[in-house]
């Protein structure tokens, strides 16, 4: 996706997510995600109407991007990690469908939001994976000549799935880290000084 086409679809997603902000104020409801939402949309704006490329940025920052195939990535210096669970139906419901080639800014309070959902996604994975296997294993000690082989097909597809998991929990966990690390540095430089340091300055 170019610049200009990437500049006009975050344009109509703020002008959807401001309206969605809108309406939950109406009702009542909490904002503090849809505001994160509407300031990552808006610094990516800016960003692009600067010029420079969000993917660029994050060595620095996260950014929330889509692959070709439709995948959602999360990336932060070497960290890339599939997003998925409630957190793409908050965008979703916030107004914001990702496309293919788009890529956000994001906001650590939001990133962690992300984070945290995919990690709760995956242990349910882990959950149906572990009872898929149960039902496929108690079907192997059942099963006929002919119907053994589909079932040995569906353990091996059952192993590889599982072998990628250790690594998506780790990346996804040490992501953790590195926002919380973000979050607490935001609020020590937003401390106000303290009687010592104004008495020296």
């Amino acid at each position: 996706m170019d610049h200009e086409d990437l500049r006009e679809l975050i344009q109509q997603q703020i002008l959807e997510s401001q309206a969605h902000f809108e309406a939950q104020m109406r009702r009542g409801e909490k904002t503090r995600d849809t505001v994160d939402l509407l300031r990552s949309l808006r610094l990516t704006l800016r960003l692009l109407l600067s010029g420079m490329d969000p993917e660029d940025e994050a060595a620095t920052s996260f950014v929330l991007s889509v692959s070709e195939e439709g995948q959602v990535l999360l990336r932060r210096d070497s960290y890339v990690v599939g997003v998925s669970g409630a957190f793409l139906q908050f965008l979703r419901h916030s107004g914001v469908r990702l496309y293919p080639g788009e890529a956000l800014l994001v906001e650590p309070e939001l990133a962690r939001r992300a984070i945290e959902d995919s990690l709760g996604e995956l242990v349910k994975e882990e959950l149906r994976l572990q009872r898929r296997r149960e039902e496929v294993t108690a079907a192997l000690l059942l099963s006929s000549l002919e119907s053994r082989e589909s079932l040995l097909q569906a353990l091996g597809e059952l192993d590889e799935r599982e072998a990628d998991l250790p690594a998506e929990r780790s990346a996804l966990s040490e992501l953790i880290v590195v926002v919380g690390r973000m979050l607490r540095d935001q609020v020590s430089s937003s401390e106000p000084a303290s009687a010592a340091d104004t008495a020296t300055s």
